[in-house]
């Protein structure tokens, strides 16, 4: 079962970078094998690494409470994730920023095709470099409480990196055949939801 857990938090740690990918195919972005690869390497190293931190804490905890804590952490970051995407729903579209302007990783996410930045119609290693970041950040905290809450690192790590390049092929295939919004649009809300589920599971099971 913890082999299920450890692919459903994947594939929902994942699905902003299956939004990020449709958004660049739609806009006729490209991004090359190496650029791929190197966007699926960092994710992978991210959610190692907060992995590796969640599962040091829990050598100060008990395995009974820590599960507890764990599965607690996943649906409070769940519940987070979907009130921002709420909160950002009714919010009205926003100007774009000027074509140079430097912008941040948060940014990135809510609008993939700032990364960009030279407007070359190609994701570069440097632009790939600043979009994994910016992806890894947004899911450190959610290794973390799944590491503490007993999902297993390696498999984790493996399912990222393989979900991560299906998502980037996914994501500019979907794109580049103009087909609808609907998964970058509410990737947030399904995100948020299945991390909920399972947090519930977690403390459940």
């Amino acid at each position: 079962m913890n082999y299920m857990t450890a692919l459903l938090l994947s594939v929902s740690a994942n699905l902003d970078t299956l939004a990020v990918c449709i958004s660049y195919g739609l806009k006729k972005v490209k991004l090359s094998f190496i650029g791929a690869l190197l966007i699926s390497l960092i994710t992978s190293l991210g959610t190692f690494l907060s992995m590796y931190l969640g599962k040091i804490i829990t050598n100060f905890i008990s395995p009974k409470i820590v599960t507890i804590i764990g599965g607690i952490l996943l649906i409070i970051l769940g519940l987070k994730i979907v009130i921002d995407f709420l909160k950002k729903y009714r919010k009205s579209i926003t100007k774009d920023l000027l074509r140079h302007k430097k912008v941040s990783y948060g940014e990135i996410l809510d609008n993939p095709i700032k990364a960009d930045a030279d407007n070359s119609g190609d994701i570069d290693i440097k632009e790939c470099i600043t979009l994994s970041i910016a992806l890894t950040l947004n899911n450190l905290s959610v290794g973390m409480a799944a590491s503490i809450a007993g999902i297993s690192i390696l498999l984790n790590t493996l399912f990222t990196f393989l979900l991560t390049w299906l998502n980037i092929g996914l994501g500019f295939y979907v794109g580049n055949k103009y087909a609808s919004k609907l998964v970058g649009e509410y990737s947030d809300l399904i995100s948020g939801v299945l991390i909920i589920i399972l947090g519930i599971y977690q403390i459940f099971m």
